[in-house]
């Protein structure tokens, strides 16, 4: 039995445009033509078209559907993959809607409304986040209000100190590197690697530099006045005569802890062995670099190693701490013990 266009479109839900389209662009062709020129569909054209219809469930392109209905299943394995990713990406920033609603809507609750101005501002934080960090992230942060409202009166006290121009070395401007480096972490989660996150989005992104008062000069202020807090520190158990003759090298190589702390908590999360390649390598690195600033005296990093024992804010904003710290020190233990 020989199905008219019309007819086919009534028994499957279709218009009579789609079906003309279909056959326009070769996807489904009718089998025969009546001698007046109308279209007919046989029962092969029929299965067709709604295998058509099975894929399109799928939220195929057209032009997918074609290349698969002449293919075979691993093409479909892809595609198929292809749109569970896409999906999980819908649902990741529907998630993150839920989330920002759901916090605009606690602000609705307080007791004190929200000025308009505010408003802006969060929604424009909010939509700068999303570009640098993951929903899982950003719902992370979100539950270190305390140590975001302790940050911003620390803001605004260097942005003075650097409109009056005191030098990062000053004790003035020294007393607030360990709090800003401790709340900077708490803020993103302990995560070593969202630190450098936050370091990119305040240097790339003007929008953020407006809204939070944190710009490159003052990271840069704030590099210099960390580095000058953790020398003064080792200064005094050190002397000030040792630490004066490493000092350069120890600015010089400073900006790239950071990224191996990231890096750490990298391996961390993917479950690296102490005696791994990766960790091994990760650990030759580490001691590399420990060397262009230290030296290679076993006894000089000895006592740095109670150095920062004695003092745990040597530390702080690294992330090095608890099964990160297990792990590197297991890494660096089995490199020192197969080099010997």
């Amino acid at each position: 039995m020989l199905l008219k266009v019309g007819e086919l479109a009534k028994r499957t839900g279709l218009t009579v445009r789609t079906l003309h389209h279909y056959d326009a662009i070769g996807l489904l062709r009718p089998s025969a033509r009546s001698e007046a020129g109308y279209r007919l569909y046989d029962r092969g054209d029929v299965e067709r078209l709604y295998r058509i219809q099975a894929l399109r469930r799928l939220d195929l392109p057209l032009s997918e559907v074609a290349v698969l209905l002449e293919g075979d299943a691993r093409d479909l394995q892809s595609v198929i993959d292809e749109q569970v990713t896409a999906l999980e990406r819908q649902i990741e920033r529907a998630a993150a809607l839920r989330n920002r609603l759901n916090d605009l809507r606690t602000l609705l609750r307080g007791q004190e409304q929200p000025a308009l101005n505010e408003w802006l501002t969060t929604l424009e934080m909010m939509a700068i986040y999303d570009r640098y960090f993951t929903p899982e992230e950003y719902a992370r942060m979100q539950k270190g209000s305390r140590e975001m409202r302790e940050l911003n009166a620390i803001v605004a006290a260097v942005r003075d100190l650097m409109e009056r121009g005191v030098a990062p070395d000053a004790p003035e401007a020294v007393v607030l590197a360990e709090p800003w480096l401790r709340l900077s972490l708490e803020h993103m989660g302990g995560d070593p690697r969202m630190m450098l996150k936050l370091d990119a989005l305040h240097r790339n992104e003007p929008g953020a530099q407006a809204l939070t008062g944190v710009d490159t000069a003052m990271l840069e202020y704030v590099t210099q006045v960390s580095a000058e807090y953790r020398l003064g520190v080792y200064a005094r158990y050190l002397g000030a005569d040792k630490i004066a003759g490493m000092r350069a090298a120890y600015l010089a190589h400073y900006r790239r802890w950071p990224v191996m702390f990231a890096e750490a908590q990298e391996l961390l999360e993917r479950g690296a062995a102490p005696d791994s390649p990766e960790m091994q390598d990760f650990c030759s690195r580490w001691i590399a670099l420990f060397q262009a600033v230290w030296g290679k005296d076993p006894a000089v990093r000895a006592r740095i190693r109670d150095i920062h024992a004695r003092e745990p804010d040597l530390m702080a904003g690294s992330g090095l701490q608890g099964e990160l710290m297990t792990l590197l020190g297991q890494g660096l233990a089995y490199l020192e013990n197969n080099q010997n």
